[in-house]
């Protein structure tokens, strides 16, 4: 929802994703708190608009929502050409017409703004955003938005994404305060229902055509963001949390006379593949025998634990032909579950490209396994069943981590978005012409990494390794394979962006670990009831939860842990001789955060909010912040465990701003070299110290590896590299120069290189390696021909519209004393320009 109530700057992005929680008490939607005033009856003008989103000017009302689509909420009085009625507080809602207790759609939230009241008749179209807070969730209704101020309000206005399917009507349900104890609430125009549009058809994507009429082509980026966590699915979350992952993506840009899979449909060999084991390998094979229907083979990078909540990318093209996308990634570890899209088409009935659609991803059962828990063991269905949407209510077993009797509502696992990154034009072609030109074509069909790396023979990479041991003796665990550049220096020069390394789940021997209740269905136990209250209600308590095993008989075999207890604090507070301030009440505190370490000791918190935000200056003596310590587990254990998994993993410089000096372990070289972090994100093959990366990466009787350290864009060496302890000296020992790689200009003066590697670094005090392992020079050529010389741009000129949109030129003029025919006499450049006179 982005909430618009007035005046000032800024906003900031929350999303709240109405539906992931299963059903809650009752609401208290009333916009007063500790009030005996009873609602007056009526809407006393006041009512709830729905409006296209963006607005655009557009004053029309929405009859009708399209799944997933965003519209805009407005809650409004009556307004005249000289007032405009205001009002002090309100809640929002968008609850569905089935069942009144569960909220319909997916909202995001900005910090509110206030309107001057002095200014004139309401404009939503330039509302400005405030830097403080002035709104917060509801802390009676946990779905709903009201105020956290009394300042007057003109309007509310709010932006609402539909549900992504057909989840039949949904309604608005609006309380406004217009004094401090006059308010209304649900009565007349502050209740709206809204129900798909009608003639939708929701098995067909509403933006685009089935056949494509643009001759031009595009290029698309596209976005894949986990958002599977245990915060967000609590129920039943894998217990080997280090095997959850989403699989490696694989899809294709493609024509309509090939579908990858459809819900309905049978999962082909490759998609079992992908589904049971995460692999991509037959699946892409399957995709190349289609050739002529497929125009890119889209590959990403799968999100391995603890970065399964990261984002990965890849590029693909599309046509008038190949106008359709498809991509799985399996979702880990489970049976058979996978999350992605089928055939949805990116051409839009003006013949144009989308230019971003973004779709929130929930698995599906690919129909080759009957496993009902995320750690079931292999389960073969035989013979296979159709592909089918995993729900709250399917499978209708208990057992499934995402059964709920009492709601539909389930978060989603994924964020997917495609964005345009550029549009070639094309003339335009018959469908067959493209289908012979694939037929032609000797070349392979390009992938997503050939996009991103097109033009680079520096990126050419070597064989993969073979496939390592399954990770795990008994159950599931995780194999890898890896591969490397051909010229790693040039590589890193150009900055190449092929994958290096695989993961993929495998059994083990042992399909059941005996004694153990991960991948054993028969210890299967229900999720964990809710707390207790408190045993204290001032000062430190303690307070329990249970859960029973599903299975009455598991009791005799299976010991898995069926009661918690923790520490608590009473409602009351830690100090039990205190009055409390009626004044000064607050909220139950909030479940406690994440460990903001992994490993090793650090901090988590919990929060509480006052229920009147504007006593928060006489209520500073009340906490409403604790921290505490945690401690998971050694770092030293986890890095020793997962030391061969983190070494491998490819150097990650991280998405922030930041300049800290780290080091990685190139594997590919076997070097600890150094790299600038920028704060955030990244991967765990990131260490302190130089030491630290050897002792974790580098086994002791490792005679071949190359303690040299490399600074990130050249290849300076740090002093002071540690030597080892046994053995005769050894010098160190470098390859020949080799050829001189061709000038980097055709004429003029350009610049050629050779390069040297180590084979053997020095040891045990024998003379160490030469620092220069790169070497230029100046290459001379014949002269560039002058053929002509340009000018300088002149200035733009003003806007040929005086209002609406015009058109900007600027010239510039060839200086040509030899009178070449390639010379333009005059180059012009347009852009577009809006003039907002009107």
């Amino acid at each position: 929802m982005i909430m618009r109530v007035g005046k000032a700057t800024a906003a900031i992005l929350l999303t709240l994703c109405l539906g992931c929680i299963g059903k809650r008490p009752d609401c208290d939607r009333r916009p007063l708190k500790n009030s005996n005033a009873l609602k007056s009856p009526g809407n006393n003008g006041f009512q709830v608009i729905v409006k296209p989103y963006p607005l655009n000017g557009s004053l029309d009302e929405v009859t009708g929502y399209i799944p997933g689509e965003k519209y805009t909420i407005v809650i409004q009085g009556w307004k005249t050409r000289f007032t405009i009625q205001t009002f002090r507080g309100f809640t929002l809602a968008a609850l569905s017409s089935n069942d009144e207790n569960e909220p319909a759609g997916l909202f995001q939230v900005t910090l509110p703004s206030f309107r001057k009241l002095s200014s004139s008749l309401l404009d939503l179209r330039t509302l400005k955003l405030k830097e403080d807070g002035d709104i917060r969730w509801s802390v009676d209704c946990w779905h709903a938005v009201t105020h956290s101020s009394m300042f007057p309000k003109a309007n509310v206005s709010v932006i609402w994404q539909a549900p992504p399917h057909d989840e039949g009507c949904v309604t608005f349900k609006a309380a406004v305060l217009e004094y401090p104890n006059i308010w209304y609430m649900d009565d007349d125009e502050l209740t709206k229902k809204l129900c798909i549009r009608a003639g939708y058809d929701s098995t067909k994507n509403s933006e685009a055509t089935e056949e494509c009429c643009s001759c031009d082509e595009a290029k698309y980026e596209i976005i894949f963001d986990g958002l599977w966590s245990r915060q967000t699915h609590p129920r039943d979350y894998p217990s080997l949390e280090h095997l959850t992952h989403f699989s490696d993506i694989i899809g294709a840009s493609h024509s309509r006379r090939y579908i990858m899979w459809a819900y309905g449909g049978y999962a082909s060999d490759g998609m079992k593949e992908l589904a049971e084991w995460g692999s991509t390998q037959a699946y892409e094979q399957e995709i190349r025998e289609q050739a002529s229907e497929v125009r890119t083979i889209i590959k990403a990078r799968g999100l391995w634990y603890p970065n399964v909540q990261g984002i990965t990318r890849a590029m693909f093209r599309v046509d008038k032909y190949h106008h359709l996308v498809s991509l799985a990634s399996m979702l880990g570890p489970s049976p058979d579950w996978v999350v992605g899209l089928s055939s949805f088409n990116l051409c839009l009935k003006n013949c144009s490209w989308i230019d971003e659609k973004t779709f929130y991803l929930y698995p599906f059962d690919a129909g080759v396994d009957s496993g009902i828990t995320y750690m079931s063991p292999n389960n073969p269905s035989v013979p296979r069943e159709p592909i089918k949407a995993i729900t709250t209510k399917s499978p209708a077993d208990p057992r499934s981590p995402f059964y709920n009797a009492d709601s539909d509502n389930m978060p989603p696992f994924a964020k997917l978005t495609f964005r345009k990154d550029k549009v070639y034009p094309s003339e335009c072609k018959d469908s067959s012409e493209y289908l012979l030109a694939s037929r032609a074509s000797t070349g392979e069909t390009e992938t997503s990494e050939d996009l991103e790396n097109k033009g680079k023979k520096e990126c050419t990479v070597l064989n993969w390794a073979p496939w390592s041991l399954c990770s795990a003796t008994c159950g599931k665990g995780i194999r890898m394979r890896t591969r490397g550049y051909k010229n790693p220096v040039k590589a890193h020069i150009m900055g190449c962006s092929r994958q290096m390394n695989e993961k993929q789940f495998c059994n083990a021997l042992l399909s059941v670990c005996h004694g153990s209740e991960n991948f054993n269905d028969q210890c299967a136990a229900s999720p964990w009831a809710q707390w207790t209250e408190c045993s204290a209600k001032c000062g430190q308590g303690m307070r329990s939860r249970v859960r029973n095993y599903l299975n009455p008989m598991a009791i005799k075999q299976c010991s898995i842990q069926l009661t918690e207890n923790e520490n608590c604090t009473g409602s009351a507070g830690l100090e039990c001789n205190v009055v409390e301030d009626p004044h000064c009440q607050a909220t139950q505190w909030s479940e406690w955060s994440p460990c903001s370490r992994s490993c090793d000791e650090g901090i988590r918190l919990r929060t509480r909010l006052l229920y009147r935000p504007e006593n928060q200056e006489t209520c500073k003596h009340l906490e409403l912040l604790q921290k505490e310590s945690c401690n998971l587990l050694s770092c030293d254990t986890f890095m020793r465990t997962h030391a061969a998994e983190i070494c491998s993993e490819l150097m990650e410089r991280g998405q922030c701003e930041g300049t800290f000096p780290r080091y990685y372990f190139d594997s590919g070289s076997k070097t600890c070299r150094r790299f600038t972090y920028t704060g955030c994100k990244g991967n765990r093959n990131n260490f302190l110290t130089v030491e630290h990366c050897k002792r974790t990466c580098l086994s002791e009787g490792d005679n071949t590896v190359d303690n040299q350290i490399h600074e990130n864009n050249d290849l300076n060496a740090l002093p002071d590299i540690t030597k080892q302890e046994y053995g005769a000296p050894k010098d160190c020992v470098v390859s020949g120069w080799s050829d001189w790689s061709e000038c980097t200009q055709t004429c003029g003066r350009g610049t050629k290189e050779r390069v040297r590697t180590i084979l053997s670094p020095a040891r045990n005090g024998g003379q160490p390696c030469p620092v220069e392992l790169v070497e230029k020079a100046r290459c001379r050529l014949r002269p560039c021909s002058v053929v002509c010389r340009i000018g300088s741009w002149s200035s733009w000129s003003a806007c040929s519209a005086s209002c609406g949109t015009g058109v900007q030129i600027r010239q510039r003029t060839a200086k040509n004393p030899h009178k070449q025919p390639e010379c333009p006499a005059q180059q012009t450049e347009k852009r577009m320009c809006i003039e907002s006179n009107c």
